[in-house]
């Protein structure tokens, strides 16, 4: 035994430190913070198709990723009304094209021309923004209307021309026929 912590407080002993880059410091902490931050991305038709808000942006440079305060994200369909996307936190990737949303997740869309009000609750939601897809493998419900369906192990949704959603699991729905 006494021999086994010889050996262990000379390793420790003998271990160099692992140097700290000039301008690098033990804890992460952002380059640069934007507060009200506010992005549009166009689509060919020079309309927009998603508007990405925050009460604050985090920049890190180490991997330039965003971190977000009460993130919003806006998505535009043509002639429909817009997917509204709220949480209290949120990180994007560099390109910002992935977003993942943490905590409650709020899903809203009003009602329009042949389209009903729609809600969806969930958690820690993912979204390929270039893709129009969303996924969470916490509960999720939404309603419709009378209409309503929920998963407790999470689903996906395609926000695309051709929406659809898809529940994991065990899902109930229930549909009011006319």
């Amino acid at each position: 035994m006494l021999s086994t912590a010889g050996l262990l407080a000379w390793w420790l002993q003998t271990q160099e430190e692992i140097p700290v880059k000039a301008g690098q410091t033990a804890e992460r902490e952002p380059d640069y913070t934007v507060d009200r931050f506010s992005v549009t991305v166009m689509g060919e038709t020079g309309r927009p198709i998603r508007r990405l808000l925050a009460r604050e942006l985090r920049h890190y440079p180490d991997d330039g990723s965003n971190e977000l305060e009460e993130p919003r994200l806006t998505v535009f369909k043509e002639g429909e009304p817009p997917w509204l996307v709220r949480s209290n936190r949120g990180h994007t990737t560099e390109d910002g094209d992935e977003i993942l949303l943490l905590g409650p997740v709020f899903i809203d869309r009003a009602a329009g021309k042949g389209t009903r009000p729609a809600h969806i609750k969930t958690y820690d939601l993912f979204i390929q923004a270039d893709e129009e897809y969303a996924r969470t493998q916490r509960p999720v419900h939404i309603t419709s209307g009378p209409d309503w369906a929920s998963s407790a192990t999470g689903g996906e949704v395609w926000f695309g021309d051709n929406l659809h959603t898809k529940l994991f699991g065990r899902a109930r729905h229930q549909i009011d026929l006319p």
